[in-house]
């Protein structure tokens, strides 16, 4: 037996009250031995707490393995377990009464001691890595995150040879000693698992190292998180990141890797120096709002990161002659891992999402669980899975053969070509992600119901819902669907919404801005002139129905702040278009030509004809689109700021930027621009809308010569 009286070896109490202190979780289970009201509890009935310390043990030996405290409610209290010897020895031998014989537990500890005055049950049980258990009834459960669950056998049941690769991160290490560890690391680690105990106690708390006859054990796993020199212990502990020039990976003369990297260290380490040589690939090099180049992320990093996390917990540390390879393409990032999927694991199963683990590494994700570095078991793949989607990207690609398995983040989005042609047609509106997806929805002008909005928005509260609704009602791109007389209470699956098409939206748009200028009187449309524009609206404007909240519809599509006071470019299209006629155009939000006629607004996109080299004049001469108006801008932007930024696009003949009508020292939200040539102006208007300046994104759009 270990020498009980070396201080350095973690006691059986300390042990116990450091897993009180951490409370439940994938890797430990409490158990109450009493029953009844709070004030008048008894002793539980024997059967069910021995069939709880079954079944619990079992769950643990099929999945990661883990402790039981019996006599402990579940939020840590010590409450013990009150009932006499013969009984307690009776929980104290369920590991066999209460498993199926022929699926014996793993060398489970079983052990009585007394914490602050009260008896506990302590248990602890490995990994099973020869049997598929089964409870005393024939019953296979297996432990998901703080439950066990009924899980078949054929799922937790493996081949032969995956034996090796799931016992390689327990197996002990001939030859090494704590010394060979980075004490700094450790004591890092130390003071986040376990403030004030040692490092061999940390170690031993960690199953990372156990003590002996002949000492001392680390575990390999102890080396592969913790080691100095890991590559002394395993040769290939490293990630390798290739920057691949193209979409395929090709060789000979035509080898295409610009860039390749080894990052080499202990797993700790590697979680970190990794990700940081893989985070610049991961981003696109822009000209910013100053004038200067900026990266701009492609991918969710988190996603990424994920990636990159679960491949180095989870390769197959046995296969030693390989390492985690990350190839960075043009058009995606892939990252694959050493040995393949468990055979317990399906792709199929993994994108269930329904966090579905079965780790090969327990003693090392465990570790990281415990540190932080993870999060729930089976969450990995889930949150990248969210992630990619909630950036309108595609979903991951998983593979896996006999050589690895192989997690591709592609650079793709979700919408067609035709899909982001038809939504730009929208883009008076400043759509939200979930408004895309809602207009999408109902593109070919079919009624929608509640469900299918939500689904599509990927909605589960209905407040979300709500708000996703009274946005769009008030931007008018949907118009509600009346209820028959006859249909009774209408249900989520219902026509509700109709969705209005570009052509009508924008002509619709472009009626309101025409009404309100005709309805602007003073500073503020105020109350007063909401009631104007809604009495010059024509029949079937959306925007009648939003009647009392016509106000918020102007703050919602940029045109008035909350004061009703004008805002943005509709107040530079009244300082343009002062003193005009009811028939002379006016420009609204896009560029666009609106006359104003009896018959409503019509849209006439602006003419654009390159000049020759020696047709350059002067600039009130030409006909070609050379002046932008430049909207949303910080009242702060001066206009040498607005220089800097789109003077790498061309030559700048003009930069104007209104003062404010109450200080000299702030703009009025706008500006224009006239460039010395066409395709310049045509160049800055491409590539800085949406740009970011002083905190403000920026809209260019043609403007009035």
């Amino acid at each position: 037996m270990a020498d009980q009286s070396n201080p350095d070896i973690l006691t059986l109490q300390e042990r116990v009250r450091t897993n009180l202190t951490l409370g439940e979780s994938h890797f430990r289970e409490f158990k109450s031995a009493l029953e009844g009201p709070p004030l008048n509890k008894t002793p539980r009935n024997p059967k069910a707490v021995k069939r709880d310390i079954g079944e619990t043990l079992v769950a643990f030996a099929n999945a990661d393995g883990g402790q039981m405290l019996v006599g402990v409610e579940d939020d840590g209290t010590v409450t013990g377990v009150p009932h006499n010897e013969e009984t307690i020895q009776s929980f104290l031998s369920a590991y066999i009464s209460h498993v199926h014989q022929q699926t014996p537990l793993p060398h489970p500890q079983a052990i009585s001691l007394t914490i602050d005055g009260k008896r506990v049950l302590y248990f602890a049980i490995q990994k099973g890595t020869e049997y598929v258990h089964l409870t005393q009834d024939g019953r296979c459960l297996q432990r998901k995150d703080r439950e066990s669950v009924p899980v078949s056998a054929e799922r937790i049941s493996f081949e032969r040879q995956e034996r090796q690769s799931r016992e390689y991160d327990r197996q002990y290490l001939d030859g090494a000693s704590v010394s060979a560890l980075d004490s700094r690391l450790l004591e890092a680690v130390g003071d986040n698992v376990a403030p004030g105990l040692s490092i061999e106690k940390v170690l031993q708390l960690l199953d990372l190292v156990d003590f002996s006859d002949g000492g001392l054990r680390l575990r390999r796993a102890a080396a592969l998180l913790f080691a100095s020199e890991v590559t002394h212990w395993h040769p290939r502990c490293e990630v390798r990141v290739l920057r691949v020039s193209g979409n395929e990976l090709r060789t000979g003369r035509d080898y295409n890797v610009v860039s390749d990297k080894h990052v080499v260290g202990n797993i700790l380490t590697l979680l970190v120096a990794a990700w940081d040589e893989i985070r610049p690939y991961l981003v696109e090099t822009r000209l910013g709002p100053d004038g200067r180049f900026q990266e701009q992320v492609r991918y969710p990093e988190d996603a990424c990161r994920e990636a990159l996390t679960n491949a180095i917990a989870h390769r197959d540390y046995s296969v030693e002659g390989r390492a985690i390879e990350v190839y960075v393409f043009d058009d995606r990032v892939e990252v694959r891992s050493p040995g393949p999927l468990l055979s317990t694991i399906t792709i199929s199963g993994i994108k269930t999402l329904d966090g579905l683990h079965q780790s090969r590494n327990t003693t090392i994700t465990r570790t990281l669980r415990e540190l932080g570095y993870m999060r729930e078991m089976g969450e990995g793949f889930r949150r990248m899975f969210q992630l990619m989607r909630a950036h309108d990207l595609v979903e991951p690609e998983l593979r896996s053969d006999d050589q690895g398995f192989s997690v591709a983040l592609k650079h793709q989005s979700v919408f067609s070509d035709e899909d982001q042609r038809w939504i730009s047609a929208y883009e008076n509106f400043d759509l939200e992600r979930d408004e895309e997806k809602v207009l999408l929805l109902g593109r070919a002008g079919d009624p929608l119901s509640v469900q299918q909005i939500m689904d599509a928005a990927d909605l589960v509260d209905t407040e979300d819902y709500r708000t996703l609704i009274e946005r769009l009602l008030h931007k008018g791109l949907i118009l509600g669907i009346k209820k028959s007389a006859s249909s009774g209470k209408r249900t989520r699956n219902q026509p509700r919404w109709r969705v209005v098409q570009p052509k009508d939206a924008n002509r619709y748009y472009g009626e309101l801005i025409s009404k309100a200028q005709e309805a602007y009187k003073g500073d503020s449309l105020a109350a007063r002139g909401y009631a104007d524009i809604l009495r010059l609206l024509g029949a079937g404007s959306p925007y009648l129905n939003n009647g009392r909240s016509l106000q918020k519809t102007f703050v919602r599509l940029g045109l008035a702040d909350a004061a009703g006071n004008p805002a943005g470019r509709f107040l530079a299209i009244l300082e343009q278009n002062a003193g005009s006629a009811k028939d002379t155009p006016s420009r609204n939000f896009q560029g666009s030509t609106v006359m104003t006629s009896d018959k409503g607004p019509e849209f006439v996109e602006p003419v654009s004809v390159e000049l020759d080299s020696d047709e350059i004049g002067d600039v009130e001469s030409r006909r070609e689109p050379t002046k932008l108006f430049i909207g949303n801008l910080s009242y702060s932007t001066t206009a040498e700021s607005i220089r800097n930024l789109i003077s790498s696009r061309g030559n700048v003949l003009q930069v104007q930027v209104p003062s404010s009508h109450f200080s000299d020292k702030e703009n009025r939200g706008y500006a224009f621009v006239v460039m010395r040539a066409s395709a310049d102006a045509k160049a800055v208007k491409n590539d800085l809308e949406g740009y970011e300046l002083d905190g403000r994104r920026i809209t260019l759009e043609w403007a009035r010569s």
